[in-house]
């Protein structure tokens, strides 16, 4: 009789498992469907809002599921090591503030591989939601596209980027959903018409890269599924074909597919610098302490938020040791028997992009990682974790920290920066635009001192608090903020030119109140502009000359001449330094 009770509840212990792993299923694949449209989770609002979302998703499953089980694998392993990492970073982080955002970010990669870990099945119905996702957004977002005000956002620069509003990573992500259509068990009529629509998403985008990548692809699933490409493939291509004759601009890009050097190698620039830079960084910057420390040490002239590498990004925010785990569990991953011939050509088309990319800022792509990585119930496969209501407190408290950071982000992003600021002190973008748009000086300034409390790499705050002194009428300080401006931002000759106008002023300043001493200082470091430039000239790279964007070292005929006269003025100062210290003798 026990016997039977025990089986019987067991049972319904099993069954109460299966419908709970079954519900949870549906809400991720909502999710990621969502998710798609949410801008790829690239903006922090998005992503801190739907972190809290998934917390508290994770607080429910384990206080319904009365456990939860953490797959310990390598691959699953190193991505909550380089999670855990993005947090310890705070402590070092060029900008803490930031860090602590960016974070929170990537925390979701975190939680949605713990909560896709309990579903008992497999995860097709994630997959089959991603594919729907991709052909919804071309659906949804190519025709507004050609509306001028939508066009802004969802065609920058002539080229479909979707709800991603970045052409390359949109492209990719149509293209991996092409590949989860043409590799299913069964593939319908219906799906030919996905698959052309996909393909119609990726010409539009104009990449190049893409363009290269989706006939390789193709090609490749010509062996799986050869009828699905064939008529897929038609379609789509005369699609874009009568879509290229209303739009000429488009067709222009899109047959642009020469590998010019200007653009290969920009980025090669960029790494040529990130590089350099990580033997004195081995830990890392913190999130965006590359984009911060940038100017410091770049030796071309671009400006880019992100390396566009994901191993080095890796590296250079949180360490040369999680990147080297995460890039060897992909390589495992890639091995791995119970991967599918699908998870490989998925993983060589995501890892392969992102080693020229920032693909995986995107989270979906991120997400579709995560959900190769193989899992099994069994105890030997699996940690289980038993609820507690500490385990719950902490989830809904980190729930509402994200809540409340995503909140302060959403009020950055549509403008009310000040607002912002209120609710997240540490938001140094948000007290970056508060200081560049304020029209009073005076308020600037203390924005910008705040904003160097924060971050003493924002060279554009040294530069507000140089105008701010030089309204003022201070212009010795004034060349002291322009010095620390030019020891960051270095690659403008223009900027010296300031320099060297400030230096003027403050000259006048000092010998008005017959300072000689500060005359004497103002003048060496007038002289030190030459060497200055000179010394940057040096550091510069091998790709400073080829690229888009060059250096403008050179200083005006005005700032010459003046360099000129400070070497007489110089000379001059230092005889009557000598004189009076006779005098005094």
């Amino acid at each position: 009789m026990r016997n039977k009770e025990t089986d019987l509840e067991a049972t319904k212990g099993q069954l109460k498992t299966a419908l709970f792993s079954d519900r949870l299923e549906k809400i991720l694949s909502v999710f990621l469907f969502v998710s798609v449209f949410l801008g790829g989770l690239f903006p922090y609002w998005c992503g801190m809002l739907s972190g809290a979302f998934l917390l508290f998703l994770l607080w429910m499953t384990i206080r319904k599921k009365g456990s939860l089980d953490i797959l310990k694998s390598i691959p699953a392993l190193s991505i909550y090591i380089a999670v855990a990492f993005y947090l310890l970073s705070v402590i070092w982080a060029v900008d803490k503030g930031m860090a602590l955002l960016g974070f929170f970010k990537y925390l979701l990669i975190a939680l949605f591989l713990c909560l896709s870990m309990q579903l008992e099945s497999g995860r097709e119905k994630l997959f089959k939601s991603a594919a729907l996702a991709g052909v919804a957004s071309v659906v949804v977002c190519l025709p507004l596209s050609f509306i001028p005000i939508l066009g802004t956002f969802l065609k920058p620069d002539g080229r479909f980027s979707g709800p991603f509003m970045y052409a390359n990573t949109y492209g990719l992500f149509l293209l991996v959903c092409i590949v989860i259509l043409f590799t299913q068990k069964s593939t319908g009529k219906k799906d030919y018409i996905f698959g052309s629509i996909l393909i119609l998403g990726i010409l539009m985008t104009g990449s190049r890269s893409l363009f290269v990548l989706l006939a390789l692809t193709m090609i490749v699933l010509l062996f799986v599924n050869w009828r699905a490409v064939c008529v897929a493939s038609l379609i789509g291509v005369a699609a874009a074909g009568l879509i290229f004759l209303g739009a000429p601009d488009m067709l222009l890009r899109a047959s642009d597919v020469s590998f010019s050097s200007g653009e290969w190698l920009t980025r090669l620039a960029y790494y040529y610098d990130g590089i350099r830079l990580l033997p004195r960084k081995l830990f890392g910057m913190g999130h965006l302490g590359w984009w911060y420390i940038q100017p410091q040490i770049q030796t071309s002239v671009y400006d880019v938020r992100f390396i566009h590498c994901w191993p080095l990004q890796v590296a250079l925010d949180i360490g040369v040791v999680p990147a080297l785990l995460l890039m060897g569990s992909a390589v495992l991953l890639f091995f791995d028997k119970r991967v599918d011939f699908r998870g490989k050509l998925l993983l060589i088309l995501i890892c392969g992009h992102a080693l020229i990319d920032f693909d995986l800022n995107f989270l979906p792509v991120a997400f579709l990682i995560v959900m190769l990585i193989p899992h099994s119930n069994k105890t030997a496969a699996s940690l289980r974790v038993n609820y507690n209501k500490w385990q719950g407190t902490a989830a809904l408290l980190a729930a509402g920290l994200s809540l409340w950071l995503g909140v302060a982000s959403f009020l950055s992003y549509v403008g009310a920066q000040k607002a912002a600021v209120a609710m997240y002190p540490f938001y140094t973008e948000a007290m970056e635009a508060i200081e560049l748009n304020e029209s009073d000086p005076l308020q600037a300034e203390k924005w910008a001192d705040r904003v160097l409390r924060s971050n003493s790499f924002v060279y554009e705050a040294y530069n507000v608090k140089a105008k701010a002194l030089a309204n003022k009428g201070d212009w010795i300080n004034a060349v002291e903020m322009k010095r620390s401006f030019l020891s960051i931002y270095r690659l403008e000759g223009m900027e010296y030119d300031v320099y060297l106008q400030y230096i003027y002023a403050a000259l006048q300043q000092a010998a008005a109140d017959n300072d000689v001493d500060t005359c004497i200082w103002l003048a060496n470091l007038g002289l030190e502009v030459p060497q200055m430039i000179e010394s940057t000239q040096k550091e510069l790279s091998p790709f400073a000359y080829q690229i888009k964007h060059q250096p403008t070292l050179v200083l005006s005929s005005q700032s010459q001449d003046f360099l000129i006269y400070l070497e007489d003025y110089q000379k001059r100062l230092q005889t009557v330094k000598e004189a009076l210290a006779e005098e005094m003798n």
